[in-house]
């Protein structure tokens, strides 16, 4: 690994000194007057270009936040739009890694590349919270009803136009899981995607391939990717054994079609294989051999004309666990389906009304605690009303009512308030007040084993956020600063309960966090672009009048980019620090370096480059002992070719 380590940074710093003027690629052994006809010709090419990227490099439209289109400097919330362009450039395998490199956004795993294991299932916090964030691909939700799982790691950024990610309370607009905030993929059009191949191949057995195919009105995507063998994955000291990844093969497939002018069609298929080895410290005993598969599909349809929105959507999700030596299998079949409509009017000159309905049914089928279903009903309304030119307030309330199969309906009611004052075209002051609440899952509710069981009668979780924030965009930069307070009561937990002898989960706890997130961009020149981000918080947990630590209380993502005619290179970080449960600091640095060559691009990523031991989830405690921990340094080289 050393050696390995040794010559990634060497290619490294090799392939970024090309890109400084009058070295290598740059300018070779042209004489001074070559070099200047050279650059003045480049310039002249590039000019036009230039100028329509000036106009819109710094002015980002978000739709999440309002469900309307809007500038990002005008909505009432902090929000972050991460391009296509934007992921690809972190050098990320899949989506949930290009999102750990996101301001404001902690990252947790149980395998590597977020790989799920046997059910848990690689996460993305908000501002400390953890289960705390709705995801959503084209504005309709794709967490399972039994785990609440999303499993981003079996998107590949192939079929993603742009993510767009709201912090602070959301469930207004968007219903149960928005308290941290919300995180909605949109996926490609056809017009987005170009007929295209690329292959990527690295250490560690990791290889993977991607093709892409639009003709007229239909786009096709899909990828292959392979993982070789890791050894220690994760260390439980409590029970005295580690797992070893044994491998894994991944498949996905994208289609998106333009039925009518205003209708489209899209469909994602994947399918996931992965083995891991349970092995004691003890070599008396016999490792414990698992294999894991996971098949999902996904329909969305949209039809969109001027402000009317109507969408459906079938999320099915398929995973089998086995435990090979014993022959015993268990199985997990998830699916939501639904229905999003809205509509938005104008009122007069300063006014507009936004009016939509939700209908979401749930349904799980697990050979551990059988067959449920529940049905959720959700009208919201939000009226936004110009006070004055600079000033325009924002009321919103959403009712939802949740039908359950077993145990008594329930139903909440989540209203907001926002401003946003535009004291300037360039700078903004924003207030952002909303309720928010989490529905328990199924496994919440009716797990059912020898040591652990849930309970019917569990609330939702619920709490509110207050935040507010400035914003202001310069001719070159970029800032924004938003302090927030965080509540959030009735939340569940799974505690051992003595008279029955098992962990059983209730409504025992609440959280609380109090913070500043902050965000900065800079364009130094046409070149090169520094960005930083972050929060600094205190997420606080309340159990039985004994307070422990959260999440998180720090995290910085530093990045820096250079964008030549032919190079460009990427350097993205993530520092978080202060962890709870006692975790370690976890640092990596990433290397993405790109060269146009021939009709395509060639590529050179360094994943982890102080190939440091970091921890990705864990509890180091005296009851709970054991890390997962993240790939050690990687590297890969590929080649993509578009038409």
């Amino acid at each position: 690994m050393e050696r390995i380590f040794k010559i990634a940074v060497v290619l490294f710093v090799l392939v970024s000194l090309l890109a400084l003027p009058g070295v290598g690629l740059a300018g070779g052994n042209m004489t001074g007057k070559e070099v200047k006809k050279e650059k003045t010709i480049k310039a002249a090419k590039l000019s036009k270009k230039q100028e329509k990227e000036e106009a819109y490099k710094l002015k980002e439209v978000v739709v999440t936040a309002t469900r309307t289109e809007k500038d990002v400097l005008t909505v009432p919330a902090d929000v972050t739009v991460l391009s296509h362009e934007k992921l690809v450039g972190t050098g990320g395998r899949n989506l949930v890694e290009a999102l750990k490199f996101t301001a404001g956004l902690t990252y947790y795993a149980y395998g590597p590349m977020g790989i799920s294991h046997g059910g848990m299932n690689s996460e993305i916090g908000i501002r400390g919270t953890r289960k705390e964030t709705l995801v959503l691909v084209n504005g309709v939700p794709i967490a399972t009803p039994t785990h609440g799982s999303y499993d981003l790691d079996q998107i590949p950024l192939n079929m993603v136009e742009r993510v767009e990610i709201v912090r602070g309370a959301a469930s207004t607009l968007y219903g149960s899981d928005a308290y941290g905030g919300v995180i909605n993929i949109i996926t490609r059009k056809p017009r987005d995607i170009k007929t295209s191949a690329s292959a990527e191949g690295g250490n560690h057995d990791y290889y993977d391939g991607k093709v892409g195919f639009r003709y007229k009105n239909l786009g096709i995507a899909g990828s292959y990717k392979h993982l070789g063998d890791i050894h220690k994955l994760s260390q439980n000291y409590r029970r005295k054994y580690d797992y070893d990844f044994k491998g894994s093969d991944a498949y996905n497939a994208y289609l998106t079609y333009q039925l009518l002018d205003r209708l489209r069609l899209n469909y994602s298929y994947s399918y996931q294989k992965a083995d891991f080895n349970r092995v004691y410290w003890n070599r008396a005993k016999a490792l414990v051999p698992t294999e894991q598969e996971d098949d999902k599909h996904f329909v969305n349809l949209i039809y969109e004309e001027n402000s009317l929105k109507l969408k459906g959507f079938f999320n099915y999700d398929n995973l089998k666990y086995r435990y090979v030596s014993k022959d015993i299998t268990h199985i997990t079949r998830s699916s939501t389906s639904g229905i999003d409509a809205q509509d938005s009017w104008q009122i007069g000159s300063g006014s507009q009304l936004l009016a939509g309905f939700t209908y979401k049914h749930d349904y799980g089928d697990t050979s551990v605690y059988g067959r449920h279903h529940r049905d959720n009903y959700a009208p919201f309304l939000q009226y936004s009303y110009k006070l004055f030119p600079e000033l325009t307030i924002i009321v919103g309330a959403r009712q939802q009512w949740v039908d359950r199969d077993k145990g008594e309906d329930q139903s909440e009611f989540c209203p907001q308030f926002q401003t946003i004052y535009e004291i300037t075209p360039s700078f903004s002051w924003y207030v952002n007040i909303g309720k928010a609440f989490k529905m328990p899952t199924f496994t919440d509710l009716y797990y059912e084993s020898p040591w652990m069981e849930g309970n019917p009668d569990l609330k939702p979780e619920k709490g509110w956020t207050y935040e507010t924030g400035i914003k202001f965009r310069g001719s070159s930069f970029f800032f924004s600063l938003a302090p927030y307070y965080m509540k959030l009561n009735d939340k569940i937990r799974w505690e051992f309960n003595p008279a029955t002898g098992k962990s059983s989960t209730a409504n025992i706890s609440e959280f609380t966090n109090k913070g500043v997130q902050y965000n900065f961009q800079y364009f130094i020149n046409n070149n090169w672009k520094l960005s930083a981000g972050g929060y600094w918080g205190d997420p606080e947990g309340k159990r039985a009048g004994k307070e422990y630590q959260a999440g998180p209380k720090f995290q910085i993502t530093p990045a820096l980019q250079y964008q030549g005619e032919k190079l460009t290179v990427n350097l993205n970080a993530t520092f978080i620090t202060s962890r709870e449960y006692g975790l370690k600091s976890f640092q990596t640095i990433n290397a993405n370096i790109n060269y146009k060559l021939w009709q395509g691009t060639l590529s050179l990523v360094v994943d982890n480059i102080l190939d440091r031991e970091n921890v990705i989830n864990g509890k180091m405690s005296p009851t709970r002992y054991y890390e997962y921990y993240d790939m050690p340094c990687t590297f890969r080289i590929g080649y993509r070719i578009a038409f």
